[in-house]
């Protein structure tokens, strides 16, 4: 639209709200477009989109038709046309290049905020974030899916790449287009080792272009760029808290990149998914990306394990100064949403303080248990009584903070510290005891025990006790019956089946036969 206004045009709309006029037509056209990407606190931007209106309509030319519109962006071959989606009982507006989608009836945004007048606003440039286009095109023309700040139960249409500057669904996988509320919805799985902070750049639905400034990569690889400006706040935050001596470089406040799968109906939690052939880039530095996974057959696309992605080190830490994201994937039939967060990174022992705050299970709630568990027992095996071990099944030493999982049902515990040492490293969160789920948020220290290895009568070589049909407990005492079924038991070495070293069988028994 507002490339069809005159140099006089641009001057009336510039002037009628006190900002500078002078300059070339282009100049002008930049300054007018700027206005509309920044939103600046010092223009009102419903009545500055208000005023383009009221210029262009003083060309005489039809504005509430779309076909109109629509056929004007047909007349120029250059440009690829994608047909808006439709959607029943919607009211949606679209209009000619460089401007927003408007709907005039917005009043709540897609993430509760309330939006003031009736225009929405652009959450990624409230967040001083914005798609920018690949190497070579022009600011003012983005080659992805930007996401918009709109209401709940609206849905968004997407026209024309580069002729709306909005841009569109790059990949031709996607045989149609989210709305913007099914992205919003997404939220990701929670991880323990990380307190969100702040929400950096929205979920954004991951499109591209086919324009890859990657070398030596397939031609079908998409890339997505974002430019993002840090606040004063997050810079400070991540700044005053790093330690940088003796050569170290490390974030207590980290920026974290997180991409998972979109999938509907969206679930309660998305966890991290991670796209094919995966490369991401602050300004020209690569990111530190997980490993690749461990089943990836040679030959084939990789992809990799499923984590969040620290770029901490790649950001600029200014307020001033934009950094740009850029994302290349390879294409799968899949669509990706791509969110970064500001995190605080947590340490084993704040993770045990949060144990044990929460206060774990009461000693008569586990008492009560054993009682119930041992009557449920079938009368005929007259069981009177459970081994439990104190050694933790991880670190094989006496436990210091047994837990188990609320969802585990035997009375084994393993030691809290270790549990959560093992899965900083390699996150799995599997019960050593019955290999079921066990996350952090479903752990619990069991009094019961923790009173057992503070008793006065456990030796220091204790390593069982005995629990009674009355909820109470002993030390087990290992008698000659007990010793000499142990004694009898061989120890196994484990055995590496797939080692090089070790001889196959047929090679064996020709040297036998020698």
């Amino acid at each position: 639209m507002l490339n069809s206004f005159q140099l006089i045009d641009l001057q009336t709309l510039l002037g009628a709200f006190g900002l500078n006029t002078s300059g070339q037509k282009s100049e002008l056209k930049d300054r007018a477009l700027e206005l509309l990407r920044t939103r600046p606190a010092y223009i009102n931007i419903p009545a500055y989109i208000a005023k383009i209106y009221e210029i262009y309509r003083s060309f005489n030319l039809p504005t509430d038709d779309n076909s109109i519109i629509l056929h004007s962006l047909l007349q120029k071959p250059s440009k690829r046309i994608y047909q808006p989606l439709q959607y029943p009982q919607q009211s949606t507006h679209m209009v000619q290049a460089e401007l927003p989608q408007v709907i005039p009836t917005m009043q709540r945004g897609m993430y509760g905020n309330h939006i003031s007048n009736s225009i929405p606003a652009n959450n990624m440039v409230k967040n001083n974030t914005q798609y920018i286009a690949a190497d070579n095109y022009q600011p003012s023309r983005t080659s992805t899916t930007v996401s918009y700040q709109l209401p709940p139960k609206t849905q968004i249409s997407i026209v024309a790449q580069d002729a709306l500057g909005l841009g569109t669904s790059a990949s031709g996988n996607n045989s149609c287009t989210p709305s913007i509320e099914t992205v919003a919805q997404i939220k990701f799985k929670k991880l323990p080792f990380y307190e969100v902070i702040d929400e950096v750049i929205k979920p954004t639905l991951l499109t591209g272009t086919g324009r890859c400034t990657l070398l030596n990569v397939s031609r079908d690889m998409k890339e997505a760029k974002f430019k993002h400006t840090l606040s004063l706040k997050h810079v400070n935050l991540v700044a005053t808290n790093r330690d940088i001596s003796h050569g170290k470089n490390e974030y207590r406040y980290q920026f974290q990149i997180r991409i998972c799968q979109l999938i509907e109906p969206v679930p309660n939690e998305s966890p991290d998914y991670m796209p094919l052939g995966l490369h991401i880039r602050v300004g020209r530095e690569a990111c530190p990306l997980p490993p690749i996974a461990p089943n990836t057959r040679p030959g084939t696309e990789f992809r990799r394990t499923a984590r969040p992605i620290n770029c901490t080190e790649n950001f600029k830490l200014s307020p001033i100064v934009a950094n740009t994201i850029t994302i290349n994937w390879t294409p799968d039939g899949k669509k990706y949403v791509f969110a970064m967060f500001l995190v605080k990174k947590l340490t084993v022992d704040t993770l045990i303080n949060k144990l044990q705050d929460k206060g774990g299970r009461t000693l008569e709630g586990t008492r009560n248990y054993i009682i119930k568990k041992l009557a449920d027992n079938d009368p005929d095996l007259a069981t009177t009584s459970y081994r439990v071990s104190l050694v933790c099944p991880l670190s094989k030493t006496r436990m210091k903070i047994p837990a188990k999982s609320i969802h585990c049902d035997h009375l084994q515990c393993f030691d809290a510290r270790m549990f959560i040492l093992m899965n900083e490293k390699k996150p799995t969160w599997m019960c050593p005891t019955c290999n079921k789920l066990c996350l952090y948020d479903d752990i619990e220290i069991e009094n019961y025990f923790l009173e057992v290895l503070s008793s006065s009568t456990l030796n220091n070589w204790s390593k069982e006790i005995e629990i009674l049909a009355d909820g109470t407990w002993k030390v087990f005492k290992e008698t000659k019956s007990t010793s000499s079924s142990h004694n009898q038991v061989k120890h196994i070495d484990c055995a590496d089946l797939d080692s090089d070293d070790e001889e196959s069988p047929t090679k064996r028994d020709k040297q036998e036969k020698k």
